[in-house]
Order: C-alpha cells, then structure tokens, then sequence
C-alpha cells in the first residue's frame, strides 16, 4: 500500500497512483493503521500520544495494489469479490476503472476482463477518514428542530458520524478515541468459471419442532448468473462448523439456469436440503 495526497470523491476519480513514493507492505483483511504500525511509520494507537502522532493518516489517501496471476485460462471468466473495502474505494484493473464505492458491508462483484497469461495489476484507491462525507447545515437543522427534537429532546448533533455507517465508535466515544479506519477490511477473491457464477447465497432453515433429535430443512436460494448456455449441476454440502459429527451428507440437484434462447442472464434457484435426527444445540 501506498499514500497520495487527498483528492475529491466522486464517480469519476483520477488516477494518480504514480503518486505514490514509497509502497509498504499491507495485509488483507487489514487497515491502514496497522500496516503503518507495523512498518514503523506510527508509533502504536496505545497513547494519547501514539494516536495524535497518527493523526495525519486521516488526510491522506492510500493505495493497495498487487499482481495477478498470471495462468488464467482462454473462455475463463474471471470475477473480483470484495466483501468489506472500508469506507470511500475505487477499483482499478491497469489504468482501467471498474468502479466507486460508499460503504463498508457490502459486497462488490465485478468482471475483469483479463487476457491469458497476461500481466495484469489490480489496484484500489481509498479515500482517508478526513474525506469522510458530513451533513449539511440544513439537514442540521431539519434534524435538531424537528426529528431528532421530537424524538429525543437534548440529543447530540454529530455531522459525521450521522453521514455514514461506519462503525460509530470509530468516531470517538467515552471509551474509545477517534480512530476512523481505512483500509480492505474483509476477505477479497478471484472467482475463476466458465458458464455460470454463484452471485449470492441466502439459507434459511425451517423452524424446529420440539422433537430431539428432530429432522432440519434447509432452504437455499441461489442467485446464479449463466454466463454461457448450458445446465448446472447444485451439489449441496452440509458440515459442522466446531464439532466432529456423523449423518451430515450432500445433497445434488439439475438446475437450469435460463432458458436456452437466453444465452446471458440472472435468475433466482430455490432449493431445499433435509437433515434427518439433528439434536438442538442448547447453550
């Protein structure tokens, strides 16, 4: 990762990774305060001292970039998943750009058009906490007289905690200081595939009966985007997360996913699994 002067946020940002002097190691999922704590570039946020010397990170902006690999194959599709990029980001493939972002929960998904054994490096920009978006006077004063008056009569106005849903205590609380996070901080992947592609995944399980052990159902919505046409083939697979167990199985199911006159599009797949004699898991 990299730092570059600040500049506005918008849909269209320049690039200006050039800019960059000096690139430091970075972990993903991670911040940017740890990188530069464990770069040696902050002294640790364990002071009052520590964090007003680290306090020029929030009027910069950072860069993460890396290479790709380089054994992608031909009729590959390839896939970009970042689950959490925190807060203001924009996504870079070599000088292309894919896209801007505001927020920090939800996932982005977004095709690369990569070449075969081609070099290729992904980059991402992310704008420092003092870009951080802060409402207006108006709605200031929209709130203080009306909703927030009716509501809470004596509540604080913050402007920019207020603007965001970042995590609140980042912007100082009687626990914590004002610590406003940047960085990639969830997982982030390459999804390689041919014909079809996972967009989304939503289970849900039927409510128990008051039987133990009693059967469990299962019931799966896939989201799946059909990229060329063809039949796919769901294999379900049901584990335990922290204990050894028996009777957990896999479960398979055809679904097509469009019609075939309908070489691309999107479509929403329910499925349902049964586990049979699972025992109730009391705290």
């Amino acid at each position: 990762m990299g730092q570059v002067p600040r500049q506005p946020f918008g849909a269209a940002p320049h690039h200006d990774r050039d800019a960059v002097t000096e690139w430091l190691p970075a972990r993903v999922p991670g911040d940017v305060r740890a990188d530069l704590i464990a770069a040696g570039r902050i002294p640790p946020v364990e002071s009052p001292e520590g964090i007003a010397a680290g306090g020029w990170v929030d009027d910069s902006d950072w860069w993460y970039h890396v290479e790709l690999p380089r054994d992608f194959a031909a009729g590959e599709t390839v896939i970009l998943e970042a689950d959490g990029i925190d807060y203001q980001s924009a996504i870079w493939l070599d000088d292309m750009l894919l896209g801007t972002h505001v927020g920090a929960f939800a996932r982005q998904a977004m095709p690369l058009a990569v070449q075969p054994a081609g070099a290729h490096e992904l980059a991402i920009r992310i704008w420092g906490g003092g870009a951080l978006p802060r409402l207006p006077a108006k709605t200031r004063e929209h709130l203080m007289r009306g909703v927030l008056g009716r509501l809470a009569p004596g509540i604080e106005y913050f402007p920019d905690r207020m603007a965001t849903t970042k995590a609140q205590f980042g912007f100082g609380w009687d626990f914590s200081p004002r610590l406003l996070s940047a960085g990639i901080w969830d997982e982030i992947r390459l999804i390689r595939t041919h014909n079809a592609y996972i967009e989304d995944l939503h289970i849900r399980p039927d409510p128990l009966t008051e039987a133990d052990p009693t059967a469990v159902i299962w019931r799966l919505r896939l989201r799946v985007a059909r990229l060329h046409p063809c039949a796919v083939r769901a294999e379900v697979t049901i584990h335990p997360e922290n204990f050894e167990a028996g009777g957990y199985h896999a479960a398979g199911r055809t679904i097509n996913l469009c019609p075939n006159d309908a070489p691309l599009c999107t479509a929403d797949h329910d499925l349902a699994v049964e586990m049979a004699a699972t025992r109730r898991w009391q705290p």
